[in-house]
């Protein structure tokens, strides 16, 4: 590609390693976005997204930290040899992405999870740590006067006690419903949540707490969606884009990635037990 040569020339006063190590950085990144839009030309250079960059991040797993620290640097580097586009890296925080990935089960383990126990609030406890990704904190504390049936949505009280909105699905929305009465959604503290999760867990001979659930509705969401800002909004993580709850991101796409979820339509009656 044309532009390669010209950059190439940018990076003269570079050392040799230098050069050969951004270049070939460079050009991995133009065959990704080629993988990405089909093609590659200034136009889809110049017009990428933060979401672009961070789907590369993710793209990228498998490196070391300091692998993709270089890779970044390179693209930042050819951004700026381009004059543009150097708001991409402002909200990137690369100490953040040598962490290890959080332990979370399969489809087919959360699956077995939802089908352990037969009682309506369990299995509801279950259901929604699943399908939405909240917190314990925030499941404790859900009022049946912030539910909207309508909207199929929950208002929460966050960290930081940040209202946020959770998107639920058709079926999570008929088990609330199915079971609920006034007042909090669930008569119980967050030790006795808390237990009801362990147990099914331990009995099933996997490991993990409450938060191993949301993990697993992250890693499942991306597994769907292949979107990393997206399941950050999801979350209802402060954003590294923003800190603002569907700011970035078409509220409709967020509904979608909601509904895609492979646990969304799992199963017939919603409360026997299924096969």
């Amino acid at each position: 590609m044309e532009i390669l040569y010209r950059y190439r020339d940018y990076l003269s006063t570079y050392s040799i390693a230098t050069q050969k190590t951004y270049l070939e950085c460079v050009s991995l990144y133009l065959n990704y976005l080629k993988e990405v839009y089909g093609k590659v030309n200034i136009i889809i250079i110049c017009n990428v997204t933060e979401a672009d960059i961070f789907n590369y991040l993710a793209y990228m797993e498998g490196l070391s930290k300091n692998s993709k620290k270089i890779r970044i640097y390179a693209i930042k580097n050819f951004y700026s040899y381009l004059k543009i586009r150097q708001d991409l890296f402002e909200d990137i925080k690369l100490y953040n992405y040598g962490k290890k990935v959080p332990y979370s089960l399969t489809s087919s383990q959360c699956k077995q999870l939802i089908n352990y126990y037969h009682d309506k609030r369990n299995r509801l406890i279950i259901y929604l740590f699943l399908t939405t990704g909240i917190r314990l904190n925030e499941l404790a504390e859900i009022i049946i006067d912030n539910v909207d049936f309508v909207n199929k949505s929950i208002k929460i009280m966050c960290k930081g006690r940040v209202e946020r909105v959770v998107l639920i699905n058709d079926k999570c929305r008929d088990m609330i419903q199915d079971y609920a009465t006034e007042g909090k959604l669930f008569k119980i503290g967050k030790a006795q949540i808390r237990n009801i999760v362990e147990n099914a867990m331990k009995s099933l001979g996997y490991k993990g707490t409450p938060h191993t659930l949301r993990h697993s509705f992250a890693s499942i969401m991306y597994q769907e969606t292949h979107d990393i800002r997206l399941v950050q909004e999801l979350l209802g993580h402060k954003s590294i884009l923003s800190t603002q709850i569907y700011t970035h991101i078409n509220s409709e796409q967020v509904k979608n990635a909601v509904e895609s979820n492979p646990l969304a339509n799992y199963g017939g009656n919603l409360w026997k037990l299924i096969y």
